[in-house]
């Protein structure tokens, strides 16, 4: 089973008094499984730039209201700003993290294998630019974490995973418009405060608190409630 995920993909964005009661079911239950196995989800927040206080999409709408899945806008470098692009909102998207001009893997059919010194075959890489590039990187924090907590034993909920993130994001003014926030918390990833937070967690964290393993009964329940809570689903 994976550690840590990332979703990048979308839905065309619709006004919320618009979207369709349970229209978000399948993708509630399936953010629940995960992360009711102590997994954590980065989601792109999508690239309409649009409001997603007042905008529906799937499944980065979804982000803010299921503990331990994230929502990720995307943060120009270079202008240092919110990307042009990118969909926010202060009760939609969590987090922002580059994702303009990134170096990125990309399809390699477009070059040209007769031409192997073509400075225009990109070799498999290439710049490309979305919050699709921004949320994997969150995605690469959140392993960061995980991996840290591991190697000290300490144990954690998907939902203390988003908390680690969220709260050591970097509060950057140019997340904001007229003085109101663009991204929840104006908070850019910053992966030297997420490090601060992580040995502080390990320093305060009890002996009697760390990791223990859960029984199958124990999983299935916790399971169970957390698709209860978030789904429309019955689950017996």
């Amino acid at each position: 089973m994976a550690d840590v995920l990332n979703i990048s993909m979308g839905s065309s964005p619709i006004l919320k008094t618009s979207a369709r009661k349970g229209i978000d079911d399948v993708m509630r239950a399936a953010f629940a499984m995960t992360t009711a196995r102590n997994v954590p989800v980065a989601v792109a927040a999508g690239n309409s730039s649009v409001d997603l206080g007042t905008y529906f999409t799937q499944p980065s709408s979804l982000g803010e209201s299921i503990p331990g899945v994230v929502t990720v806008g995307s943060f120009d470098s270079t202008k240092k700003m919110l990307s042009s692009f990118s969909n926010y909102g202060v009760t939609g998207v969590e987090i922002a993290a580059p994702g303009t001009d990134i170096l990125s893997t990309i399809n390699e059919a477009e070059d040209d294998p007769a031409k192997p010194n073509d400075p225009n075959n990109t070799r498999g890489y290439g710049i490309l630019s979305g919050t699709s590039m921004a949320s994997p990187q969150v995605a690469g924090a959140m392993a960061l974490a995980v991996s840290y907590l591991r190697s000290h034993n300490i144990s954690y909920t998907a939902a203390d995973i988003e908390n680690l993130i969220v709260q050591s994001a970097q509060p950057t003014n140019s997340l904001m418009s007229a003085g109101k926030d663009k991204i929840k918390n104006h908070g850019l990833l910053n992966l030297k405060n997420l490090a601060l937070a992580l040995k502080a967690k390990v320093a305060g964290t009890p002996a009697m608190a760390k990791m223990s393993p859960l029984s199958a009964e124990a999983r299935a329940k916790m399971l169970k409630d957390q698709i209860r809570k978030t789904s429309y689903f019955d689950c017996p």
